[in-house]
């Protein structure tokens, strides 16, 4: 156990690790009973370390696409955002400030407090699996009462990943902007480019309904609904306000646009104009209901703007999609009057990851162990913290991008879209624009490829797998149900396997599979791989040999691109590639997540293979082979497959 001491007040640093379905009922009872009072106006500074008053209410803003340029108070230029440059005066305002590069990812690592990319976040995913403990589950555990109002961008085509099933009381917005249009009838959805005028929003988990008028006006009023019904109630509360603006299509309310030309510059302006009215109404909610001083208020942006219409990131190199400074460095502003001190500037380097341990340690008192990120409090009292590198990774295999900041802040190592890694000076250059190729294993970059190879590594694998297995390797994999359940973006599924010698005189045996997602069977001494529909088969491996099968695939469901999805799927045995296939006739399912992948049979126990299983390994990422891999991240199939396969096939490791 861990203390840190803040603002005389002590925290106990408490290691929790269980399974979601263990701790999920555990914690809420647990953090409202055990938690103890926070840092608040009356007790910050109190040497006893005691903490008296209540804990705050708590306010967590996330805009879209606002480049770090974009905030007037970062600015000498832009002058379009006074509520916001107002906000920064009142608190804290952080100019080295990291997320990720993209909407979904920063929103999965903020609500979770773990790297995107060991949720399969890369940079979209199916959601969040119900096991991890995200900041509402953490929040609501501890007394308070959870709300969402606006855009999701967290997972929409099973109902599991939706915000009431990720713990929040109450939901009211959209869960991917490309549903706003609409209509959505039948078992499907009916993906359109995004709007802004009468979009269909939910309630909730309940049907689509069109609302009359502009997204932004309907999302604040709904937030200043909220607002209203819940400024009397005893609880805490803890509200995100994500909004869609300033992101495209350049669509401001006239009353914004008349203000400025009718250009795509304009236009912006507009939009920067509008998303700072809509912060401003909420937080003038907050001084007429007699909130300001007990709620803490955090603004974000998701990741650097476009630079399609202005310089939104100067004087940052980089835009949105970009692992670089200006496409992850964006505004982040923290008030909490009398307990944040005034006008504070804040250079040190932090990130998205910090926000979960740094609430939770607010709430109450311990951060959970296992997150990489840190708790800010102390940056408010001497502006020192523990300093941690920083990891970036997304793509299709065949154009990876992935960048690491290394602990001190001075050098960044970026591969973009599958070209040669280049190394950022940042102590010389800050903007990031000092840069110049790097080869693999070259000695002025010293241990940072093993650094960056061994986190890449600690992603990639599925952590949360709960195995019920025989003697014989048959049986089931439950939890982790998003990521586990193959054919979305990279994945890779390899078990070592053993055929007995009757298996010839026998009909289909199912390797594994999950019911009406993906199966590996045998048949006729055929082997067969088969996801969503995709097929890759070879002559099974000989009876009374211990072969490695590996199933890997990269599945792209062009949700953002309509028309160009594509499906990559590779069959290996043994480090040979046997069969391969790239289709683009397949159909991302809307149900099914929660069965059990099936070991050995199917789940009503026919179709029983005859002979050994190894201990199975599943990757959120595809597999490539070693003259196409990336060194970085040792993402080459020979690499998975130098594991001993007969003691894998009798379970030890």
């Amino acid at each position: 156990m861990v203390v840190a001491e803040v603002h005389g007040y002590r925290f106990d640093l408490l290691m929790i690790s269980m399974p979601r379905e263990a701790l999920r009922s555990f914690v809420f009872l647990f953090f409202a009973l055990l938690a103890p009072p926070a840092l608040s106006a009356s007790t910050v500074g109190s040497e006893s370390g005691e903490n008296e008053g209540p804990r705050p209410n708590i306010l967590f803003i996330v805009l879209d696409d606002l480049g770090f340029n974009d905030l007037g108070a970062n600015s000498a230029t832009v002058g379009h955002t006074p509520n916001l440059n107002q906000l920064a005066s009142q608190g804290a305002r952080f100019t080295r400030n990291y997320v990720d590069s993209t909407c979904s990812a920063t929103r999965a690592g903020i609500l979770t407090g773990r790297y995107p990319a060991s949720l399969g976040f890369r940079p979209a995913g199916r959601g969040i699996s119900p096991e991890v403990i995200t900041l509402p589950d953490m929040l609501r555990g501890a007394g308070y009462t959870t709300h969402h109002v606006g855009k999701w961008h967290l997972g929409f085509v099973s109902e599991q990943a939706w915000p009431i099933q990720q713990g929040f009381d109450s939901f009211f917005g959209f869960l991917d902007q490309f549903l706003l249009r609409g209509p959505h009838t039948g078992a499907g959805y009916n993906l359109k480019r995004p709007t802004y005028v009468n979009p269909l929003l939910q309630r909730d988990n309940g049907a689509f309904e069109k609302k009359s008028g502009h997204l932004s006006d309907v999302l604040v009023e709904e937030a200043i609904d909220l607002l209203a019904r819940v400024k009397d109630q005893k609880q805490p509360w803890f509200i995100n306000y994500w909004t869609y603006l300033p992101h495209t299509p350049l669509t401001p309310a006239t009353r914004f646009a008349s203000k400025f030309p009718d250009t795509p510059e304009g236009k912006y302006n507009a939009m920067l104009m509008q998303v700072d009215a809509a912060v401003g109404r909420v937080l003038e909610t907050l001084d007429a209901s007699d909130l300001t001083r007990s709620t803490l208020v955090i603004v974000v942006s998701d990741n650097g703007g476009t630079e399609k219409q202005l310089p939104s990131n100067q004087p940052f190199i980089g835009v949105k999609n970009t692992f670089t400074e200006g496409g992850l460095r964006t505004p982040l502003l923290m008030r909490w009057p009398e307990v944040i001190p005034k006008n504070m500037v804040i250079d040190e380097t932090v990130s998205y990851l910090d926000y979960f341990p740094t609430l939770e340690s607010l709430v109450t008192g311990n951060t959970s162990g296992g997150l990489p990120g840190r708790n800010l409090w102390p940056l408010f009292v001497d502006n020192t913290i523990q300093r941690k590198a920083l990891y970036w990774q997304s793509g299709p295999p065949r154009a990876l991008s992935w960048s690491f900041l290394n602990r001190e802040g001075d050098q960044r190592i970026t591969r973009s879209f599958g070209m040669d890694p280049e190394l950022m000076e940042l102590a010389a250059a800050p903007d990031g624009h000092a840069r110049r190729k790097v080869a693999t294993d070259s000695a002025e970059i010293g241990d940072l490829q093993n650094q960056f190879t061994d986190w890449h590594l600690g992603q990639r694998e599925l952590k949360t797998l709960n195995s019920k297995v025989n003697a014989q390797g048959v049986g089931t994999l439950t939890g982790d149900l998003f990521q586990r359940s193959l054919g979305f973006n990279g994945f890779t599924f390899a078990i070592p396997i053993e055929r007995s010698a009757r298996a010839t005189a026998l009909g289909r045996q199912l390797i594994a599979g999950q019911e009406g997602h993906w199966q590996i069977y045998i048949e006729n001494n055929r082997l067969v791989a088969n996801v969503l529909g995709v097929e890759v088969e070879a002559v099974a491996p000989d009876v009374g040999e211990c072969s490695k099968i590996i199933l890997t695939g990269y599945f792209d469901h062009a949700l953002a691109f309509f028309g160009k999805k594509e499906a990559t799927l590779a069959l290996y045995v043994d480090q040979k590639r046997v069969d391969s296939a790239v289709i683009n006739t397949f159909e991302l399912p809307l149900e099914g997540y929660e069965l059990a992948t099936t070991l050995g049979q199917n789940r009503l126990g026919e179709a029983r293979f005859s002979g050994f299983l190894g201990r199975p390994v599943i990757l959120n990422e595809m597999l490539l082979e070693d003259s196409s891999s990336d060194a970085w991240l040792d993402n080459s199939v020979s690499a998975l497959s130098t594991q001993n396969c007969e003691r894998a096939v009798r379970g030890v490791f």
